[in-house]
Formats: structure tokens, C-alpha cells, sequence
């Protein structure tokens, strides 16, 4: 099958594999996932041409990859490790905010599903944690990444570890790398991380954490939201947008200190899976194109909103023709600025 031969982005996530229980009750198994496919996913609406760098090991589906393969990203950057690690997810939403990932037995039970076999032996604290994963493979141009890679001008980093984020922040330094996004970890979202994030901020484009990321990180040092926003951007990066679930975004402009407030849209979601990711993935594809942080972070969040309407990485790219852009003009009106 033919490689592509121009990319304009890198996206650098986790693969997965997904059993998910939605608010209505309803199952979804075996579904080809991880945060480097919903933020691909939120891209693609406005990138074509984007490379996946991911990992996997060696029982990862082969057709998985070919199928990302059809949908027209350049999955050279998808690697396999003869180490085998935990790849498989349990998410079972009671609501559109709170989700189980620790007890898929009684969820599939509470909710009257079978429950599947493929996920028989799954245990939450079993997850291989990231820099176990990526740090396994050396990631380098001796070591097989295509060169295209090292050629594109923007790239967006999912929620990683720490170390591993600085890692493929040195690698993409490597290249020709201008915009870069960064959505944070749990892991290093804690005050002990402050004076460490300016590694990875300094001369970022945009940072997505989630809002008790934020107060997690910065509630010894901030009184405030907006103030935290201050704090972060300070260490070298333009724009901090922060998810607030249901009650939707803010976003802090440095360059031109200004303060944004975007209600989420209204929509009747069902399955909050990878949403922050669709959101920070439409962000940074639409950022690409036209540099607009306003216009951006609508898009994020009408394509976010698509995301929890249904299950998979890929079902806020099936929306019907001219919903995105509708949606788009409503959120507009409720944009303010503070």
C-alpha cells in the first residue's frame, strides 16, 4: 500500500483498546481507541495529512493499522515492541462525568451485558505505564522514523508522562517543528511540577489541561483561575486552555491578554470517552490552518461536543454534512470575552 509522501502534523498519543459502557447502558467492545486516535480524529477535520507516532506490541491488530492506514494517516510512526504491555481500557459512564475504569465485572453486571472475554484479566493497576512503553523503543532517525517526520511544521503531544513528552519534544526539536500543542499527564499535574513544566512549555503554542489538573498544579501559588492561567503561560507558552467538563472552556491568550469563557455546547451526549483529546486534536488542526486561537477553540469545542454523541475515535468525523458549521455559528454568539 502506498506511504504518504507530505505530512503536515505529528500526533503523539496512545493506542488502545477500548471497552466502553455508555450512560445509556449500551456496550461498545474491542474498539480500536487511545488518545491518539480522538485527537487525530479532531485534526483531520481540518488536516489531511497527519502522521501517527504511537506504540504498540506485537498482539496489537494488525488491521487496526491498516484500517488508519485507509483513512489516510501515515502510520509509519506506529511502532511495535516485542515487550507486551497493557493496552486494553475499561470506561463505564454512570453520567457524562463520572466513569468507572476499575471494575468492569460489576459494571457489565449492574448494567445486564455479558461480559466480554477478551477482557477477562483486566486489572486497572495493571496498566504499563507510559515511560515503560515508549521508553522501551528508542525513538531516533537511525532507529527508522521516516524523515517526513522531522519535515512537518506542527505537532500535538496527548497526555504522556513527563519524561516521555520531554522525549519526543527533543526528538521533534530535531526538525523543523513551530507549533507545538501539549495536553498534560495526570502524572505531573501536582505543585512538586511547577518549576519542571517550563521545559516543555517554553515556546509552546498552545496547553490543554483539564481544570482540577490546574488547580492541582497551582493551588499554592495561584488564588484564582485566571491567575493559574498567568502562572502556566508565564513559563513560555501563548495559550492555556483549560476543559471544564460540562460547564465548557476557558482560554488564556498571553500575546494579546485576553481572557475567553466558551460555554460547552448543549448537546446530548452519550459517551464522554477521549473527548479532551477530540477537543485538543480540532484545536490544533484548525490552529494550523488559520492561527486563530478564537476561532480555534470553537472548533474544539463543536467537535467535542459530536465526540460525545456516539463511540469511537472516529464518529465525530461522521456528523452530517453541515451540522459542524452550524453548531460553529451558535457557539460564536456565546463566546465572551473578560
Amino acid at each position: 500500500m502506498p506511504k504518504a509522501s507530505f505530512i503536515k502534523t505529528i500526533i503523539a498519543g496512545n493506542l488502545t483498546d477500548e471497552y466502553i459502557i455508555n450512560t445509556r447502558g449500551k456496550a461498545s467492545n474491542h474498539i480500536c481507541g487511545g488518545s491518539l486516535l480522538y485527537a487525530a480524529a479532531g485534526a483531520k477535520s481540518f488536516i489531511n495529512e497527519i502522521g501517527l507516532l504511537g506504540r504498540v506490541d506485537n498482539t496489537y491488530p494488525g488491521e487496526w493499522i491498516t484500517n488508519l492506514e485507509l483513512k489516510g494517516f501515515d502510520v509509519r510512526g506506529i511502532t511495535r515492541s516485542n515487550r507486551p504491555f497493557e493496552y486494553r481500557r475499561f470506561y463505564g459512564w454512570s453520567d457524562l462525568e463520572q466513569c468507572d475504569s476499575n471494575n468492569p465485572v460489576t459494571q457489565y453486571a449492574r448494567n445486564g451485558l455479558t461480559f466480554p472475554h477478551d477482557l477477562v484479566g483486566f486489572h486497572q493497576e495493571n496498566i504499563s505505564i507510559d515511560k515503560e512503553v515508549w521508553g522501551n523503543i528508542s525513538i531516533s532517525m537511525r532507529n527508522g522514523l521516516p524523515h517526513e517526520f522531522l519535515d512537518v511544521t506542527s505537532a500535538h503531544l496527548c497526555p504522556l508522562d513527563f519524561s516521555t513528552q520531554v522525549k519526543l519534544i527533543n526528538l521533534l526539536e530535531q526538525g523543523t517543528i513551530n507549533t507545538l500543542t501539549i495536553a498534560p499527564a495526570d502524572q505531573y499535574m501536582n505543585p512538586e511540577f511547577v518549576d519542571e513544566l517550563q521545559v516543555i512549555l517554553k515556546g509552546t503554542a498552545a496547553f490543554f489541561p483539564k481544570e482540577d489538573q490546574m488547580v492541582s498544579l497551582c493551588h499554592t501559588r495561584a488564588s484564582n483561575h485566571w491567575e493559574m492561567m498567568e502562572l502556566i503561560a508565564a513559563m513560555g507558552c501563548q495559550l492555556i486552555i483549560v476543559s471544564r467538563g460540562l460547564r465548557g472552556y476557558w482560554m488564556y491568550d498571553s500575546k494579546s491578554n485576553k481572557r475567553y469563557s466558551l460555554p460547552a455546547y448543549p448537546s446530548i451526549g452519550i459517551d464522554p470517552t477521549g473527548v479532551n483529546d477530540v477537543f485538543s486534536g480540532a484545536f490544533h488542526g484548525d490552529y494550523k490552518n488559520s492561527y486563530d486561537p478564537v476561532h480555534s477553540l470553537i472548533s474544539g469545542c463543536v467537535y467535542a461536543s459530536l465526540a460525545s454523541e456516539g463511540t469511537g475515535p472516529f464518529y465525530c468525523s461522521e456528523a452530517l454534512p453541515g451540522l459542524a458549521e452550524a453548531r460553529f455559528e451558535k457557539m460564536r454568539t456565546l463566546l465572551t470575552i473578560q
